[in-house]
């Protein structure tokens, strides 16, 4: 716990990872009341559909948000101005709700909640590029697993709070319940505005599209970055992929159901989220090197290929056992994995690197779990999994033989 000790001794850092996750616990709570809102609108499947939709290409368009990041030289006024319009903006919504007319204006709450997620990409941008100035490259790991331990903690209180409150608030009181944790969290940056200091660099005026083009030959240049990069995203794609496929299991096997359908959801839930966080916490005690990613990587495939047959041939109790245990493998492999990229680029290539890998995820994530939820409504669940089975094996098999193929030419050349 030594890295995270050294971590926290910088105000500065602890400002910039505090805001961010109170930032974070508004945006999820309100997120949480405005899908039950939209479920509740007359047309609920165009509004759920509106409001997904606004909270996913946001994600798919983060290389923008990083791009003008780097463009951006007033960074941490940058951070304190988007905190203060985003709490403008849903002081807003409070108000549409308020109105008594929130239905009618459903489409613009949307469109407000759209403007603020890509502002809030932009923002976490902003930050990891404040973080890789003032944080040292051998905290990286340290910044990696407070975020993906603590985040994730937080996030399944938010779900339980939120699902409690939600009982008692209205959906006004959510959105300014938003707008204060954004000015909380600009409270801090303007406590410590001025403590930060930030080397000048020359201004990077290349376009977006040549600063893309730049990176994937940054990563092509970097010996088995590309082949990390692929698979380990893929792994950890999974676990939204099989989602959906198990909720469609459950509603074909009622009979099979542990309690009900929704404690039965609740359990796999439960497991992957323990079992993430366990893994969180073995990373804590590894070092971020190719091999070390290389040999999770080699050990989940094969975890995923035996949770989707135990699904497969319906042994529910195997399937959730086998969960947390590949659940435990992509929460290793997540903070290992962007400390690797992270500490094999230089500094002022961080946000660009990560804010592309961030929009390929944010594009291949719904592809894939639209894709398999459409081969399992339209053809079966099982031809879905099975569909599922191959591209882990295909993935896997081509792990192996990459990893062979590397071991023969080194041999060779030593020979």
């Amino acid at each position: 716990m030594l890295p995270m000790r050294e971590l926290f001794k910088s105000r500065m850092t602890v400002s910039l990872l505090l805001s961010t996750l109170i930032s974070f616990i508004g945006d999820n709570m309100f997120y949480i009341a405005m899908a039950t809102f939209a479920a509740n609108a007359p047309h609920a499947k165009l509004a759920i559909a509106a409001v997904t939709a606004s909270e996913m290409i946001p994600k798919m368009l983060q290389v923008v948000g990083s791009r003008l990041a780097v463009l951006t030289s007033k960074k941490y006024e940058g951070l304190l101005a988007l905190d203060i319009i985003r709490a403008l903006l849903y002081l807003i919504v409070g108000g549409l709700f308020l109105s008594g007319q929130a239905y009618s204006f459903l489409l613009v709450i949307v469109l407000i909640n759209f403007i603020s997620d890509n502002l809030g990409q932009y923002r976490s941008s902003l930050t990891l590029t404040l973080l890789v100035e003032i944080v040292p490259k051998t905290l990286y790991q340290a910044v990696n697993i407070f975020e993906n331990f603590v985040f994730q903690l937080v996030n399944i209180i938010i779900m339980v709070a939120t699902s409690f409150l939600i009982l008692f608030i209205d959906f006004s009181q959510f959105a300014w319940i938003n707008a204060f944790t954004f000015l909380i969290s600009a409270s801090f940056i303007f406590y410590y505005r001025k403590e930060i200091k930030i080397s000048s660099r020359p201004a990077n005026t290349k376009n977006l599209t040549t600063s893309i083009t730049g990176v994937l030959r940054l990563i092509g240049a970097r010996p088995g970055m590309l082949r990390i990069i692929v698979e380990s995203s893929l792994l950890m794609l999974f676990p939204a992929l099989l989602l959906p496929l198990f909720q469609m299991w459950l509603a074909e096997h009622g009979h099979l159901l542990i309690g009900n359908y929704a404690f039965s959801l609740s359990l796999y839930s439960a497991g992957t989220i323990i079992g993430y966080l366990l893994g969180v916490i073995i990373t804590n005690q590894m070092k971020p090197d190719n091999d070390r990613i290389k040999l999770l990587i080699v050990v989940g495939f094969p975890i995923l290929i035996a949770e989707t047959i135990a699904l497969i041939f319906n042994l529910h109790f195997l399937f959730l056992i086998i969960n947390v245990l590949f659940s435990s493998i992509v929460g290793a492999v997540s903070p290992l994995f962007t400390t690797y990229v992270m500490v094999s680029v230089e500094a002022e290539d961080i946000p660009m690197v990560m804010g592309l890998l961030g929009s390929m995820t944010g594009i291949l994530q719904p592809l894939l779990t639209i894709l398999g939820s459409f081969i399992a409504a339209s053809v079966s669940v099982p031809f879905a999994l099975w569909s599922v089975l191959g591209l882990a094996g295909i993935v896997y098999m081509g792990t192996f033989f990459m990893s062979k193929k590397k071991e023969y030419n080194h041999n060779t050349s030593v020979q």
